[in-house]
Formats: structure tokens, sequence, C-alpha cells
């Protein structure tokens, strides 16, 4: 059906395939309308996961055990995989290292293994994928039959996850950045439908034509345009030849009599960016600062610094604190008195005034040094300078004549 909007020439109209049920008086209803409206719903939310939040770890799922135990723990936690599925684990899952498969799955390119490079101590790569099955059988009623007629179908629809053991990482390939393009001169690429506008426009490289005289620059100039002018990548589940699409935990060593030897859950895990993450790491990390650091101000006085926990909870509050503190009233940070002398170290390498003063003052004896020699060579030339003016005031000297060469007189014979 064409509707009148679509009749305007001065738009192009397209429509992708989600539909949304659109419901009136007197309208039949059977079950594909009610399957279509939860697809409908369920592949936009998914859809809104990949695009706004990625996938990866959102909190939890740690892996938790101890070197000689024959056990391994994963905590409770949401993670979301690289099709936008919700996995969420709500209660500790133990895993038995006793039941680890005899080899762990390669993937398809790499499952052929040389005898070489067997080895008594496994490596197993943990990773958790959704998975969903049908559930609650109920019985059918056909209508117009019989009770021999009756028959159970399933009413719902149960979703979980699956813990596999891995033999390798698979991770997205990301592209060299923009610094490393402009130090090493090599310009990003750039699809052949951007390449060529179309007529009438003008290409937006043509800002480096400044440039032309100078190959360097331009190239930095158009790999740094072709940077600005590329847009944001849409979220895509890595090829790795995986039966499914997992989210990587952790890594695991096991020795031969199937017992841990070493958990690394940083090895290949990935986590989804969030509020609450930021929240997590402020507080985690500058959490009771408060009892070290103190305000100083130009009278003398000192104030107890804000609990760095109100950056956490109003972050309006802490930011005018700050502000009023350090920016109008000019105080100062600086550490309390009776600090540890290992706690002192870790406050002057991190943020204390005293640091950054010292760093200064090597950088003004270094400028000072600078600017001592470049006056020096300066005054040098001008005495250079002024020698040979008063070098031009002089006449210049007769230039001395060649000594004529003396006649010896004929032999007389």
């Amino acid at each position: 059906m064409v509707t009148k909007d679509d009749e305007k020439t001065d738009r192009v109209c397209q429509y992708n395939k989600l539909k949304r049920l659109r419901f009136f008086h007197g309208m039949l209803l059977d079950d594909r309308d009610f399957r279509d409206e939860q697809i409908y719903h369920i592949e936009k939310r998914r859809l809104l996961n990949r695009a706004l939040y990625g996938w990866g770890v959102v909190c939890g799922l740690a892996l938790c055990g101890k070197p000689g135990k024959h056990w391994l723990r994963i905590t409770p936690g949401l993670a979301f995989d690289c099709c936008g599925n919700e996995i969420w684990v709500p209660e500790a899952v133990p895993i038995d290292l006793d039941s680890l498969p005899e080899q762990p799955e390669k993937p398809k390119e790499c499952k052929e293994l040389e005898e070489g490079e067997k080895k008594e101590d496994k490596v197993y790569w943990i990773g958790i994928c959704y998975k969903e099955k049908p559930s609650d059988p109920e019985p059918v009623y056909v209508p117009g039959g019989g009770c021999e007629d009756k028959s159970c179908d399933f009413s719902r629809t149960q979703e979980g996850f699956c813990i596999e053991f891995l033999s390798d990482c698979c991770q997205a390939e990301i592209e060299d950045g923009l610094i490393k393009k402009l130090c090493e001169r090599e310009s990003a690429d750039c699809p052949e439908s951007e390449e060529t506008p179309p007529k009438g426009e003008k290409k937006e490289i043509e800002d480096c034509d400044e440039f032309e005289n100078f190959e360097d620059q331009a190239e930095e100039c158009r790999a740094l345009e072709r940077f600005c002018h590329k847009s944001l990548p849409c979220s895509q589940c890595p090829h790795c030849g995986q039966r499914r699409h997992c989210v990587i935990l952790g890594k695991i060593e096991v020795d031969k009599d199937r017992k841990l030897k070493k958990v690394c859950m940083n090895a290949c895990r990935t986590y989804v960016p969030t509020a609450r993450m930021l929240q997590h790491l402020v507080a985690s990390t500058l959490s009771g600062m408060d009892d070290l650091y103190e305000v100083i101000f130009a009278n003398g006085k000192t104030e107890v610094l804000l609990d760095p926990a109100e950056m956490v909870r109003n972050p309006i509050h802490a930011l005018c604190w700050l502000l009023r503190r350090l920016v109008i009233d000019n105080g100062k940070l600086q550490p309390k008195d009776g600090l540890g002398e290992d706690c002192t170290r870790i406050m002057k390498n991190l943020f204390t005034e005293s640091w950054f003063k010292e760093r200064s003052q090597q950088n003004a004896e270094i400028l000072k040094a600078v600017k001592y020699h470049r006056e020096q060579v300066q005054a040098l030339e001008q005495r250079v300078k002024k020698a040979e003016e008063r070098l031009r005031e002089f006449p210049e000297p007769p230039k001395p004549r060649k000594p004529t060469p003396k006649q010896e007189p004929p032999k007389q014979e």
C-alpha cells in the first residue's frame, strides 16, 4: 500500500523489516499476531543493546577458584552478547573441573593439532553463551475435536545460558588508529562510493589542496580528513568459527590431574562501559582520600577534603565544592601530616602539588638554561655584526704589488 507521503517526489522513503502490530476493532487475532508482537519488542531491544552498549560483561561473572582444587565458581552477574541478548546469571554456578572435555573445543580453522604441540597443562577459555528453550507444555484444544484429539504444545520460552570451554579467544579486530596512520603517513582507505561524490558536490579532501607542494603534510591532512568524515561503525559479531557467540569471562590453566593451576580473569575479557562502571571506578579508586588530603588556603586555614563518595552520589555538588575551594578561594590540596613513608611517597607520585612543583622547577631550570644560552648566542651575533660594520668604515688597504722578478744579466761567453 502506498500512502500519500510516499507519493511525494522530494523525499526517498524505505522501511526496515520490523513491523509493529496495529490493532483495530473487529480484528481477528491468532497466535501469529501475538508472536509478531513479541518479536518486534525483542528485536528492538536487541538492536538498542548492540548499538548503545556493545557486548561484554556488564557486572559480576567473576571466576573464583583456588589452585590445587578441582572446582571453579562463576559469580552471579549480567552480560550482553554481540547479538544483543541479555545473559543473566541469577546465582553462582559451580564448575567441576573433572568434567572438563578432554580437549577444549577449537575453531574450525584450528582443529588440526600437531603431536609436538600437546602439553600436560591445558588452557581453557571460559565462555558464557545465551540459550533459550521452550517450556511449560499445555494441552491444545482443537475446535470440534473429541477428547482423543487433544495434544500438547509448549506455552513458554525460557531464557538461560551455557558455559563453554574454548581453546581460543575470539575478539573483534581493530584497525590501526589515526595516530599511527599519521606517524606512518598512511591515509585511511575510503570506499569507492565516498571517493566519487555526486555531480555538483566538492570532495571533502579538497581542503588539503594548500599542501599540494608538500607531500608529507598533504598525506597527513588527507588521513585526518578521512578520519573526521568517517561514520561510527555498527557493532558486529567477530567471526572466529565458533558455533555460538559467547562472551569470554577469562582463562584457566589446569594440570594433567584436572587440578586448577591459574585463573586469569582479565585475559580476553571485555566489559560494557556503563555509568555504573564509571561510578565504581571513581568510588573504588578515590574512596578514603579524605583521610589523606586536606585543603589549605592562603590564610593558613585548612578544611577537610570532601568525601570522594559524594562524587558518585551527587557529582554536581562535588564539582561545585571543588570549584569553590580550589578555583574561587585559591585553595590547594596537600597531604595530611603524620602519614607513613610509603603513603607519602605514593601521594607525592600521584596528585600532590609538591610533585608538580618539583617537575615544574626542573622544567623551569631547563628553560632558564636554554634562555641563557640563547641570549649568549644573540649577544655574540650582535658583536659579530658590529665588528663587520666597523670593518666597512675603514677604506680598503691598497693591494700589495707583486715584486717584479729580478732579471739575471746575460752570461758572457
